[in-house]
């Protein structure tokens, strides 16, 4: 496999919903919040070698 084809991997993953490629322009960043294009899921960036996506963690408890 050629350089490009292994960066043009290392920018999709797929959606654990719909199971739908999800390409990035940039390289994301740990914790970055991304929405699937098909059925706009929202996904945390868990792993960046390959991408790993996880449902988000709560953040902004506004409960305390």
């Amino acid at each position: 496999m050629g350089r490009a084809n292994m960066e043009q991997n290392a920018m999709t993953t797929f959606c654990r919903v719909c199971h739908s490629r999800i390409r990035f322009d940039a390289h994301p960043d740990l914790f970055d919040i991304v929405t699937c294009p098909e059925c706009d899921e929202a996904f945390e960036v868990v792993g960046l070698s390959p991408i790993q996506l996880d449902w988000p963690s709560d953040f902004g408890d506004d409960d305390k």
